[in-house]
């Protein structure tokens, strides 16, 4: 049973971040009705920025660190600009990128005083679902707990940790194409578990339409296969048609030759006839 102080903390967290919710990347969080320390969370990862985005962000970072003079505060203005360019780059090469990793912090009763449990629930490739997690922030280490740290602390923090390849306690390695592929199925993984769809009913929606859209593309797919198909047909029915023609325009073409062949034999024998009257 938490106590009242968890309680009231743990309530005015949830409601800010209900009300002021985190973006990047996008947070949400929702607790179990019955339990409040049992709060569940979504972190949805944005996809991946296009070229065209990454070389507009390229070239923006360029122009100011060309405008940028050395020594000082500048330098590390620049160290600081050059430093959100690589995060760019991560995110355009990120493995997790529009994955949708659901997860769960399991706080104690005396929550701040004490860390919370840290588990992620979606198949990721970076760690092993349903499994506390070694973190600084969770209870693994409760001596380098910090009682200011929020939910959202918690979050934030796993989140930056995952985008890593450090290992830890309940790690995992897998390829950055393995990782792809989880976060490409992370939806469809997620709304197999009631809990999930209980209490985020606006990914389960999502995922109704994005079943839609691909059920809608299969069927224009195959209503384009069959009209291909259907095309193909015609003109395979209509060859005989042309091919026929052909065979009438070579037989009228033979008729012409016999003609002629019998108008120069009768010539010949006209010739002949002649011939033989000459001489009698």
């Amino acid at each position: 049973m938490a106590t009242d102080i968890c309680t009231k903390r743990l309530t005015k967290e949830l409601r800010n971040l209900m009300k002021h919710p985190m973006t990047d990347p996008k947070i949400t969080v929702a607790a179990q009705d019955s339990n409040i320390c049992e709060v569940h969370y979504v972190i949805e990862v944005p996809f991946d920025d296009t070229e065209a985005e990454a070389k507009q962000k390229e070239e923006a970072k360029n122009q100011f660190v060309s405008k940028v003079p050395q020594g000082g505060v500048n330098d590390a203005t620049t160290r600081k600009k050059s430093t959100a360019s690589s995060t760019i780059t991560t995110t355009i090469t990120s493995p997790y990128a529009g994955g949708i990793y659901h997860g769960v912090l399991l706080f104690p009763k005396e929550y701040p005083l004490r860390p919370p449990g840290v588990k992620l629930l979606t198949k990721n490739g970076r760690f092993h679902i349903n499994r506390r997690l070694c973190l600084s922030m969770s209870d693994f280490h409760p001596e380098s707990w910090n009682p200011m740290w929020s939910i959202g602390t918690i979050i934030t923090g796993l989140y930056s940790f995952m985008i890593e390849t450090q290992r830890t306690t309940g790690s995992i390695d897998t390829s950055n194409k393995q990782k792809r592929i989880y976060a490409k199925q992370s939806l469809e993984y997620n709304v197999c578990d009631p809990t999930f769809c209980e209490l985020f009913p606006q990914y389960v929606e999502l995922y109704k339409r994005r079943k839609q859209q691909e059920d809608d593309a299969k069927k224009k797919a195959a209503a384009a296969n069959t009209a291909a198909g259907v095309t193909k047909e015609e003109t395979t029915k209509s060859s005989p048609i042309i091919i026929g023609g052909g065979h009438r325009r070579r037989n009228y073409d033979g008729d012409e030759i016999d003609g002629l062949c019998a108008t120069i034999a009768g010539l010949v024998a006209v010739l002949s006839v002649l011939l033989a009257m000459r001489f009698m």
